[in-house]
């Protein structure tokens, strides 16, 4: 299969696609100034301490206060915690107006703060280093046994004391040499932060990652890309020179963009970023999927629609399903659908094709960089995917609420809303005026009016010593009105 990562740039954001043969599996968005701050380590000074949540706010200097949760907490007091073990309360571990050193793990989401960590993490080229802990992990995407107890010898042997190391996919069949300069430079990188955590006081940020272009290429170009694509002059000049240094053996998979059109209209990227904004996903056997995320959890359907398989009912049911999983496993990581997730699957009775749906759902998230926790199917044929949400979710990344409907998918309804006109040209100050009473309404209502609510508006004009005036106004959200004066858009 072959895997392309494309990045493209303007003045205003950087956007990241990874391509599975023309397919767009991954789509990250982040703005070029006042971007994410996961990865970011800061001095933070401890506002507030919640025992009633076992959880602290800490000011960062950002717009909101971060939140630290008791199992995020170690190590502030100078001890070695264990989080699995530790039972301590938050009020035992942090206290009002202290300073320490924490990190950016979830970036803020509407509404609420950054969610931070006391445990330091520095990503490297092969290796993730962990200051404070004794940790020595490989990546679970490591599967080859042998080379999982190499690499983990060499964790345990290469790190200095006091500092853990978590060696990542890409270290498979590298060096020991390597692994040994990538830890050096993260324990110089680190031994940075902290002498100019010495010399600032809280709140103050300490360090921040790569810029977004070099920090892509850094996380996912390896031997498993076969082609790294880049538009702009700028970026191409910094990818090629960090590639150049950093990763001088995939330098002839690296490829330059420089027509007006850009990488994702060359490579049909654009037209599957639209049609994955859809809440509809066909199926290739003729069903579909319907995804509708909302505030708790996200909501999948799957619908056979005019699927036929030619084997009778069950074996479309479970044909459908298992193009389901598939298609609900590659739309969690494209849309970065994450927190719970529930999967209406077509029911079937078979408990051999329910284990066998489940098998494959598995499958198919096995590989994921997010893991999951899948539930077994239950009997109303739902199955409940948790996911961790780090960051704000490819819908919210590139749309917005609807001005009109406030995000609800949905208005009033025209003859509720002539009722509400009613209502409210009653209750209106200005109905008593010495003039009439002016009504701004959108067109659609008022083509409405005229033609369907004739009676009201004739007793509404009778009502009203001093008469009614109802004028168009395109300018409002469609169904609504405004009085004036003395009134508001409704």
């Amino acid at each position: 299969m072959t895997r392309r990562l494309l990045i493209e740039t303007d003045p205003r954001q950087t956007r990241v696609a990874l391509l599975e043969e023309t397919r767009l599996a991954e789509l990250h968005v982040e703005p070029v100034a006042g971007g994410g701050h996961v990865g970011e380590i800061y001095k933070a000074r401890v506002s507030r301490v919640v025992p009633a949540i076992d959880a602290a706010f800490l000011d960062l200097g950002l717009e909101r206060d971060a939140f630290l949760f008791v199992d995020d907490a170690q190590a502030v007091t100078g001890e070695e915690l264990d989080r699995r073990e530790s039972s301590r309360p938050i009020r035992e571990l942090v206290r009002k107006g202290q300073e320490i050193l924490v990190q950016v793990v979830k970036d803020p989401l509407p509404g609420k703060g950054a969610r931070v960590a006391t445990q330091l993490t520095l990503p490297g080229r092969f290796v993730v280093l962990l200051p404070g802990s004794g940790v020595a992990a490989v990546s679970r995407r490591i599967r080859d046994e042998a080379e999982r107890e190499r690499l983990q010898g060499l964790a345990a042997e290469l790190a200095p004391e006091g500092v853990g190391v978590i060696v990542r996919t890409v270290s498979a069949g590298v060096s020991a040499e390597l692994l040994a300069e990538d830890i050096a430079e993260l324990q110089a990188l680190h031994q940075g932060i902290a002498g100019r955590a010495l010399e600032v006081s809280a709140p103050a940020r300490l360090h921040r990652d790569l810029p977004p272009v070099l920090r892509w290429v850094r996380e996912r170009f390896d031997d498993r890309v076969d082609e790294l694509w880049v538009d702009g002059e700028e970026s191409w000049l910094e990818v090629r020179d960090f590639v150049a240094e950093r990763l001088p053996e995939l330098r002839d998979r690296l490829h330059h963009e420089s027509a007006p059109a850009g990488l994702f209209v060359r490579f049909d990227v654009e037209r599957q970023i639209a049609a994955a904004l859809e809440p509809r996903v066909d199926l290739p056997s003729g069903g579909h999927l319907v995804v509708q995320p909302t505030e708790a959890l996200v909501a999948i359907d799957v619908n056979s629609g005019s699927s036929l398989s030619g084997g009778g009912l069950a074996t479309t049911a479970l044909t459908t399903n298992l193009e389901a999983a598939r298609e609900v496993a590659r739309q969690l990581r494209l849309r970065d659908l994450s927190g719970i997730i529930v999967v209406d699957f077509i029911d079937m009775e078979s408990l051999d094709y329910r284990e066998l749906l489940l098998e494959r759902l598995r499958e198919e998230l096995a590989d994921h960089r997010v893991p999951s926790q899948i539930t077994p199917i239950s009997a109303f044929g739902l199955v409940e995917i948790t996911r961790r949400r780090n960051r704000t979710d490819f819908r919210r990344s590139l749309t917005r609420a609807c001005p009109e409907c406030g995000g609800s998918g949905r208005v009033r309804a025209l003859g509720e809303a002539a009722s509400e006109l009613w209502r409210s040209a009653l209750r209106s100050p200005g109905r008593d005026g010495p003039g009439s009473l002016r009504i701004e309404v959108h067109p659609e209502l008022l083509s409405h009016l005229e033609a369907r609510e004739r009676v009201l508006v004739d007793r509404l004009r009778r009502r009203l010593p001093s008469g009614l005036e109802l004028v168009s106004s395109p300018a409002l959200p469609r169904g609504s009105f405004r009085l004036v004066p003395g009134g508001e858009a409704r």
